[in-house]
């Protein structure tokens, strides 16, 4: 089966370095792009990097405004194609991702200091109090301040 994938592949190149027709170049690209692409999804190796990167430059300055366009300039992407790409991976979008980050970093800060929640928020990267506790509310069903004092 190996080889006779290889005589495929062979007779595809070969066709495409000898046509003319745009139509079937086209084809033959689109068909290669689709195995790759079959290809990558079995293999977990095939991570996008700027994923990676993405990943990390959140992980490291949660507490900045950070925007889709920033980060997908950040790796020179297009925002559309960071977003597609890091949804895919990742299995939820970039906004909830930074979302999660932020929530998860809160939740550290509550139980293991005694900074106030004002301080908390902007160390989140919530500069907007009001808004940093209903988004604490809805990700973990109570305020900040009932889950520190659940805590103690």
């Amino acid at each position: 089966i190996h080889s006779e994938k290889q005589s495929e592949v062979i007779s595809q190149i070969a066709t495409f370095y000898h046509t003319g027709e745009l139509a079937i170049i086209d084809k033959i690209v689109s068909e290669f792009i689709d195995e790759i692409e079959k290809e990558k999804t079995k293999d977990s190796r095939y991570i996008h990097k700027e994923v990676e990167s993405v990943k990390k430059y959140i992980y490291n300055n949660y507490h900045l405004d950070l925007s889709v366009d920033q980060l997908a300039e950040y790796v020179c992407l297009t925002p559309s194609y960071l977003s597609h790409i890091f949804k895919k991976e990742m299995g939820e979008n970039l906004g909830k991702f930074i979302k999660r980050v932020r929530m998860e970093k809160a939740k550290d800060l509550l139980e293991n200091s005694y900074e106030k929640i004002v301080a908390i928020s902007v160390a989140v990267g919530y500069q907007n109090v009001s808004y940093f506790c209903q988004n604490f509310r809805e990700y973990y069903g109570v305020s900040p301040q009932k889950y520190r004092s659940q805590g103690e």
